[in-house]
């Protein structure tokens, strides 16, 4: 389907009691993007998944992962993880530390409330930003709209961006220039997720 390569699950909010059906559900309709959230209290009051699941879910080949990592000390977990040639890792911290990592696409995680100003000098050195249109770290949240217009200004600096958090069919449109667009609890929750694919890209197509 035309602009599926544009989008990325998240899988915060999918049935992982039956992951392997979950999966296999994700990759016969065409997904092919995994978002992946690890959380800790040292970063937030939520968790999320601990080492082991991430790393069962990152041997299902065929999938592009994308692991945004919440916790203080991101350079802990990305030790243990088993992640293919070639995933993007976002960090909200350790930035020199992620950006000597091999084998990686080093992502730099924008907060709401933080703006490109005070990542001028990581800018440069980074291929690609994330970009939270809700606060990290739980599901179900709506869009901040002023969260938005940062996507142009990250991209006229050069790197691609992606963005992340509260993104519906009712508003995907608000952000469909981004390089690269994260939904969750939308899709995954959805009763008829193949519709909701369809009108995802139809709204951004």
């Amino acid at each position: 389907m035309e602009g599926i390569e544009k989008l990325s699950i998240s899988i915060l909010d999918l049935d992982i009691k039956n992951i392997d059906q979950s999966m296999k559900g994700l990759w016969d309709i065409g997904i092919r993007n995994i978002h992946i959230d690890i959380i800790d209290t040292s970063f937030i009051d939520n968790i999320s998944f601990g080492v082991s699941f991430v790393n069962c879910i990152l041997q299902y080949s065929g999938f592009d992962f994308f692991i945004h990592i919440m916790i203080k000390n991101p350079i802990l977990i990305i030790s243990k993880l088993k992640y293919p040639k070639g995933t993007k890792i976002a960090v909200h911290s350790h930035f020199e530390d992620v950006l000597k990592l091999e084998h990686i696409v080093p992502v730099l995680s924008i907060n709401p409330e933080q703006n490109i100003d005070q990542f001028k000098h990581y800018v440069p050195r980074f291929k690609e930003v994330l970009i939270m249109t809700v606060y990290p770290g739980f599901g179900g949240q709506k869009l901040i709209e002023g969260c938005v217009n940062k996507i142009k200004c990250f991209q006229l600096c050069g790197v691609k961006v992606t963005v992340d958090g509260g993104i519906n069919i009712f508003n995907i449109s608000q952000v469909k220039h981004a390089d690269s667009i994260v939904v969750g609890s939308a899709f995954t929750m959805a009763s008829d997720k193949m519709q909701t694919l369809k009108e995802l890209l139809e709204k951004i197509g």
